[in-house]
């Protein structure tokens, strides 16, 4: 278990993929394209993900971060008194 980027004492350890909030599919001469957006994840987060759903899981995230930017300073959202919760209850 390594985070992203050691030098950094970040505590994302893992990704998810899902559809980007800032670009929405097109469809082109060579047929649909979607665009989807890497989030890191900490190592608790993706646990809980592999027992929940990684869709619901996002869905929280973007309560905190409309635009999924990662942020190698983020602490785990198992830590939010608001959603931590909802987490541990999926």
């Amino acid at each position: 278990d390594q985070p992203f980027a050691p030098e950094l004492r970040s505590d994302l350890q893992g990704l998810v993929f899902t559809e980007d909030p800032e670009l929405a599919p097109r469809d082109t001469p060579n047929g649909r394209m979607q665009f989807v957006r890497m989030v890191g994840v900490t190592l608790d987060e993706l646990r809980a993900i592999f027992s929940w759903d990684a869709r619901a899981f996002v869905d929280l995230l973007r309560q905190r971060d409309p635009l999924l930017v990662t942020d190698m300073d983020r602490t785990s959202l198992r830590q939010d008194p608001e959603l931590g919760p909802k987490i541990d209850q999926g």
